[in-house]
């Protein structure tokens, strides 16, 4: 697929990072996301979300309650006309779960959209507010963009930081897409 594809970050990224979100009331979308998303959905990028969510693991909330919450957000989305092609969700903690290939910045949940959608990721942008999402799409040559929300020290180094999502589409417009 020769798609203008981005790869998102969910809590942080998208929407507020609260200790292991899952309850839909605590739904909150971050300042600048959603004009964001909107701008970049208008210039032809399309979403998927990669997100860890190791509360399932450590027993904080259910697969039901995760999915429900993903399907919320999805839905509120989709009413400001983003739509995202697919959400991966990495379910596992390391302590509690032991190892696995799809937290990130381990590569796997990447792999399955590569699969899923016949992607060339170093054609694809990554965003994230944590050094395991810059990790990650630098390990697919890929460009980086860190969220810097102030709620993590990032030793990583991203192409870029910005504060918000709306951010992305000016540097586009003045670097040129992925791949370019």
């Amino acid at each position: 697929m020769k798609e203008k594809i981005i790869f998102l970050d969910r809590d942080g990224t998208i929407i507020y990072d609260k200790e292991y979100v899952h309850k839909i009331e605590d739904l909150e979308f971050l300042p600048g996301a959603i004009e964001g998303l909107q701008k970049l959905s208008k210039d032809g990028y399309k979403f998927i979300i990669v997100t860890n969510q190791a509360g399932m693991a450590r027993g904080y909330f259910s697969h039901a309650q995760a999915s429900a919450f993903n399907d919320e957000m999805l839905l509120r989305l989709h009413r400001r006309g983003i739509t995202i092609l697919k959400t991966y969700m990495c379910l596992h903690h390391p302590k509690v779960s032991g190892d696995c290939a799809c937290r990130k910045p381990n590569p796997g949940m990447v792999h399955q959209a590569i699969e899923d959608f016949k992607l060339d990721p170093s054609l694809c942008l990554f965003v994230g507010d944590k050094d395991c999402d810059i990790d990650l799409g630098a390990q697919f040559q890929a460009r980086t963009f860190l969220v810097d929300n102030g709620q993590y020290e990032v030793k990583s180094t991203p192409s870029h930081r910005i504060k918000h999502l709306g951010e992305i589409s000016e540097i586009l417009e003045k670097e040129g897409p992925a791949g370019t």
